[in-house]
Protein backbone atom coordinates (compact mmCIF):
# COMPACT_ATOMS: atom_id res chain seq x y z
CA UNK A 1 0.00 0.00 0.00
CA UNK A 2 2.82 2.42 0.37
CA UNK A 3 4.25 2.43 -2.48
CA UNK A 4 1.34 2.41 -4.52
CA UNK A 5 0.37 5.61 -2.54
CA UNK A 6 4.04 7.13 -2.53
CA UNK A 7 4.22 6.20 -7.02
CA UNK A 8 0.60 7.47 -7.45
CA UNK A 9 -0.20 10.25 -5.28
CA UNK A 10 2.96 11.63 -3.74
CA UNK A 11 5.62 11.57 -6.82
CA UNK A 12 2.89 13.30 -8.94
CA UNK A 13 2.46 15.78 -6.34
CA UNK A 14 6.23 16.47 -6.00
CA UNK A 15 6.26 16.90 -9.77
CA UNK A 16 3.60 19.72 -9.39
CA UNK A 17 5.01 21.52 -6.79
CA UNK A 18 8.67 21.16 -8.35
CA UNK A 19 6.84 22.62 -11.22
CA UNK A 20 3.93 24.86 -10.44
CA UNK A 21 5.64 28.05 -11.52
CA UNK A 22 8.06 27.20 -14.44
CA UNK A 23 4.71 25.37 -16.94
CA UNK A 24 1.34 26.33 -17.65
CA UNK A 25 -1.08 23.97 -15.12
CA UNK A 26 -2.71 21.84 -17.84
CA UNK A 27 0.86 20.55 -18.99
CA UNK A 28 1.52 19.81 -15.07
CA UNK A 29 -1.78 18.16 -15.35
CA UNK A 30 -1.23 16.04 -18.21
CA UNK A 31 1.99 14.96 -16.88
CA UNK A 32 1.04 14.22 -13.16
CA UNK A 33 -1.59 11.88 -14.45
CA UNK A 34 1.01 10.07 -16.57
CA UNK A 35 2.95 9.80 -13.82
CA UNK A 36 -0.10 8.36 -11.54
CA UNK A 37 -0.76 5.66 -14.28
CA UNK A 38 2.45 4.76 -14.38
CA UNK A 39 2.69 4.75 -10.75
CA UNK A 40 -0.23 1.71 -11.07
CA UNK A 41 1.74 -0.09 -13.46
CA UNK A 42 5.24 -0.01 -11.76
CA UNK A 43 3.54 -0.53 -8.27
CA UNK A 44 1.57 -4.29 -10.48
CA UNK A 45 5.66 -4.64 -10.98
CA UNK A 46 6.86 -4.53 -7.55
CA UNK A 47 4.47 -5.69 -5.55
CA UNK A 48 4.27 -9.43 -5.14
CA UNK A 49 1.10 -11.29 -7.08
CA UNK A 50 -0.12 -12.51 -3.32
CA UNK A 51 -0.45 -9.29 -2.04
CA UNK A 52 -2.15 -6.99 -4.50
CA UNK A 53 -5.29 -6.51 -3.36
CA UNK A 54 -5.96 -2.91 -4.73
CA UNK A 55 -4.37 -3.30 -7.65
CA UNK A 56 -6.65 -4.97 -9.72
CA UNK A 57 -9.34 -2.57 -8.99
CA UNK A 58 -7.82 0.45 -9.88
CA UNK A 59 -6.38 -1.74 -13.43
CA UNK A 60 -10.11 0.03 -15.16
CA UNK A 61 -8.46 3.91 -14.15
CA UNK A 62 -5.50 3.42 -15.49
CA UNK A 63 -6.65 2.09 -18.53
CA UNK A 64 -8.80 4.97 -19.00
CA UNK A 65 -5.95 7.65 -17.71
CA UNK A 66 -3.92 6.03 -20.59
CA UNK A 67 -6.26 6.15 -23.10
CA UNK A 68 -7.19 9.79 -22.45
CA UNK A 69 -3.44 10.93 -22.15
CA UNK A 70 -2.98 9.06 -25.22
CA UNK A 71 -5.75 11.03 -26.94
CA UNK A 72 -4.30 14.24 -25.42
CA UNK A 73 -0.38 13.46 -26.68
CA UNK A 74 -2.05 12.51 -30.36
CA UNK A 75 -4.38 15.67 -30.37
CA UNK A 76 -0.78 17.53 -29.87
CA UNK A 77 1.34 15.56 -32.23
CA UNK A 78 -0.71 16.43 -34.63
CA UNK A 79 -1.25 20.34 -33.91
CA UNK A 80 3.02 20.06 -33.83
CA UNK A 81 3.49 18.23 -37.05
CA UNK A 82 0.78 20.67 -39.02
CA UNK A 83 2.53 23.66 -37.35
CA UNK A 84 6.35 22.16 -38.26
CA UNK A 85 5.46 21.16 -41.66
CA UNK A 86 3.51 25.17 -42.59
CA UNK A 87 6.41 26.48 -43.39
CA UNK A 88 5.99 29.64 -41.43
CA UNK A 89 7.14 28.20 -38.16
CA UNK A 90 9.68 29.43 -36.13
CA UNK A 91 11.86 27.96 -33.41
CA UNK A 92 9.78 29.21 -30.47
CA UNK A 93 6.77 28.49 -31.91
CA UNK A 94 7.63 25.06 -31.97
CA UNK A 95 8.93 25.26 -28.55
CA UNK A 96 6.20 26.61 -26.65
CA UNK A 97 3.43 24.85 -28.63
CA UNK A 98 5.13 21.39 -27.85
CA UNK A 99 6.83 21.94 -24.68
CA UNK A 100 10.13 20.87 -26.37
CA UNK A 101 13.11 21.99 -25.78
CA UNK A 102 14.13 24.55 -28.52
CA UNK A 103 17.44 22.45 -29.92
CA UNK A 104 14.45 19.55 -30.45
CA UNK A 105 12.62 22.36 -31.82
CA UNK A 106 14.81 23.14 -34.13
CA UNK A 107 15.65 19.58 -35.63
CA UNK A 108 12.02 18.99 -35.98
CA UNK A 109 11.67 22.34 -38.27
CA UNK A 110 15.09 20.66 -40.23
CA UNK A 111 13.35 17.16 -40.66
CA UNK A 112 10.19 19.13 -41.88
CA UNK A 113 12.27 20.69 -44.48
CA UNK A 114 14.34 18.05 -45.74
CA UNK A 115 10.68 15.97 -45.99
CA UNK A 116 9.20 18.75 -47.91
CA UNK A 117 11.88 19.11 -50.47
CA UNK A 118 11.78 15.13 -50.53
CA UNK A 119 8.08 15.73 -51.58
CA UNK A 120 8.94 18.57 -54.22
CA UNK A 121 11.44 16.19 -56.19
CA UNK A 122 9.00 13.42 -55.71
CA UNK A 123 6.14 15.44 -57.75
CA UNK A 124 8.49 16.61 -60.32
CA UNK A 125 9.16 13.17 -61.61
Amino acid sequence: MAILADLCFTVPLLYCWCYWNRLPRRQIAVRAAALACLGVWVAGRLIPAADQTILPHLSLARTLGIVVLTLIELRVLVAVVRLTFSGTATVEEVSARSGAPPMIARLMLIEARFWRWIWTLLRRR
